[in-house]
C-alpha cells in the first residue's frame, strides 16, 4: 500500500494519521487507568506537559546538534528535528521536568511512572495494530499483541506495585528484540514487478537531461548505485531547507554506491535561480534541468520536494514527499 493518500490537494502520510490516532487512543487508556487516583488530574497534566516539552526539545535540539547549518540556513529548523540523539535529549528534559514537579508538589512517583508506561505501551499497541492492517505484516501483529499483553498485565496490578512496573519494563526489553527478529525472519519478500512505472517495485522511468554544467546525464547511467532522485525548485521553501541536509549526506555517502540526482523543475523555475542556489549552498551532486517539465510530469511531482529512492537494479524502493533529513536518507540505506 502507498505511504501517502490524497486529502483534497494535500498528500497526507499514513504514519502521521496513525501517530495522531495512537496518541489520542493511548491518552484515553492512561486516563482510564489513573482516573480513580486522588492526584489523577495533577498527574495527567504533568505527563501531558512533560510530553509536549519533550517533543518541543526534540524538535529544537536540531539547533544544538547542527548549529552551523541552522545559522547558514535557518529554515531547516522549521522542517527538521534532532533525530535519535534529540529524542534522547528530549526524553531526559521531559523526565527532569516531571521529577522536579513530583518533588515540588510531593506527588507519588510510582503512579506517575505507571501512567507514563501505560501511555507508551498502549500507544505502540495501537500503532503496531494499524501498521498490521496497512502492511499486513506478521511483525507488526506480534508486536501489537506483545504490547497489549504487557498493558493488560499492568491493568491487573495496583498503582503502587513497583515490582510489577519493573517486571513489565524487563519483559518488554527482553521480548521486543526476540519478536522483532522472529517475525522479520519469517517475512516473505515482496514479489518483484518488472514493469516501468512510479510505484514501489516498478522500474524507474528512464530519462536524459542536461546538468548545470551542460553535461547530458541519463538516469540509467547510475544502475548499480542507490539513487535518490529528488525533484525540486529554488522557490520552494522545503526544498531549500533539505538541500544542506542532502549535501551533508552526499559528502559522507556519495560515490560508488550512492548517488543523488537533483532534478530542478526548470519549467516553473529558471536556470539562473537553480545555478545561484546550487552555488550558494555548495551543492556538489548533479543538478539536472527539466526545462520542458517532462520529467516532473513523468514522476507526478505535484507536491515538492518529492524524492524517489531507486535501488541498484533500477527499481523504486520508496517515495518520500517533503523535505528529507540526513537521518531519513541514511535510514533508506539500511
Amino acid at each position: 500500500m502507498d505511504e501517502y493518500f490524497h486529502f483534497g490537494f494535500l498528500n497526507v502520510k499514513w504514519s502521521w494519521v496513525m501517530i495522531a490516532f495512537s496518541a489520542a487512543f493511548s491518552f484515553c487508556v492512561m486516563y482510564f487507568r489513573l482516573i480513580r487516583h486522588r492526584d489523577a488530574k495533577t498527574i495527567l497534566n504533568l505527563l501531558l506537559n512533560g510530553a509536549m516539552i519533550g517533543v518541543l526539545t526534540w524538535k529544537l535540539s536540531y539547533i544544538l546538534i547542527h548549529p552551523l547549518v541552522s545559522i547558514h540556513s535557518p529554515i531547516t529548523i522549521l522542517y527538521f528535528h534532532g533525530g535519535s540523539i534529540g529524542l534522547i535529549f528530549g526524553g531526559l528534559v521531559s523526565a527532569c521536568y516531571c521529577f522536579y514537579f513530583v518533588k515540588r508538589y510531593r506527588l507519588e512517583a510510582i503512579p506517575l511512572l505507571y501512567g507514563a508506561l501505560t501511555w507508551g505501551l498502549s500507544f505502540f499497541f495501537f500503532y503496531e495494530l494499524m501498521s498490521y492492517f496497512l502492511h499486513l505484516s506478521v511483525n507488526h501483529l506480534l508486536l501489537a499483541f506483545s504490547f497489549l499483553a504487557i498493558t493488560a498485565f499492568l491493568f491487573t496490578k495496583k498503582l503502587y506495585n513497583f515490582s510489577a512496573l519493573i517486571a513489565s519494563v524487563l519483559v518488554l526489553a527482553f521480548i521486543y528484540p526476540i519478536v522483532d527478529r522472529f517475525a522479520g525472519a519469517h517475512e516473505k519478500p515482496p514479489v518483484a514487478i518488472a514493469t516501468t512505472g512510479i510505484g514501489q517495485g516498478n522500474l524507474a522511468p528512464d530519462f536524459t537531461l542536461t546538468t548545470l554544467q551542460g553535461k547530458k546525464v541519463t538516469l540509467s547511467d547510475f544502475k548499480g548505485k542507490t539513487v535518490f532522485l529528488n525533484l525540486w525548485a529554488s522557490w520552494c521553501g522545503p526544498c531549500r531547507a533539505e538541500m544542506p541536509e542532502m549535501e551533508r549526506f552526499y559528502k559522507n555517502y556519495g560515490g560508488k554506491k550512492v548517488e543523488i540526482v537533483a532534478v530542478n523543475l526548470t519549467s516553473s523555475d529558471s536556470t539562473q535561480n537553480a545555478a545561484d542556489f546550487a552555488k550558494e549552498n555548495g551543492i556538489t551532486f548533479p543538478v539536472l534541468l527539466d526545462k520542458n517539465g517532462r520529467v516532473g510530469e513523468m514522476y507526478k511531482a505535484f507536491t515538492i520536494p518529492t524524492t524517489y529512492v531507486i535501488d541498484q537494479k533500477g527499481k523504486i524502493k520508496h517515495k518520500y514527499i517533503g523535505p528529507m533529513s540526513y537521518e531519513t536518507m541514511k535510514s533508506f540505506l539500511d
